[in-house]
């Protein structure tokens, strides 16, 4: 398989300067050539070791995910109670972020959660 992408994509690259014309398949091509390097992970065994023990934490972070997304719930809740109507509706950013709906507010409690963007959450006005 190794030699077949190798081989694809030199040609890939040949036709590329003959013709001068870019192909389109030859960017999936390259992405064949990462799939190389991870035949690595099943030769070391300090990786192998390493995926299983991620891959038995795994079952702990559904749980914490299902926690984050109850937390998001019932704050969204709150929000919509406490700030649902007092957002500046002449401001640009009130199409994303505020408390009118459940679903823009529990957008708008995730991004404070996670701390992305949220600065530009107010409720001047």
């Amino acid at each position: 398989m190794d030699l077949f992408i190798t081989i694809l994509s030199y040609s890939f690259l040949i036709l590329q300067m003959i013709i001068g014309q870019t192909f389109d398949y030859s960017r999936y091509i390259y992405t064949f050539k990462v799939f190389r390097v991870s035949r690595l992970f099943y030769q070391i065994s300090f990786i192998q070791t390493l995926l299983s023990y991620l891959s038995k934490a795994f079952s702990s972070f559904i749980y914490l995910l299902f926690l984050l997304l109850i937390f998001n719930f019932v704050y969204a809740l709150i929000g919509m109670q406490l700030f649902g109507g007092r957002f500046n509706k002449s401001d640009f950013r009130y199409q994303t972020f505020n408390y009118d709906t459940f679903w823009i507010s529990f957008i708008t409690t995730f991004d404070i959660i996670t701390l992305d963007n949220w600065i530009d959450i107010n409720t001047e006005g």
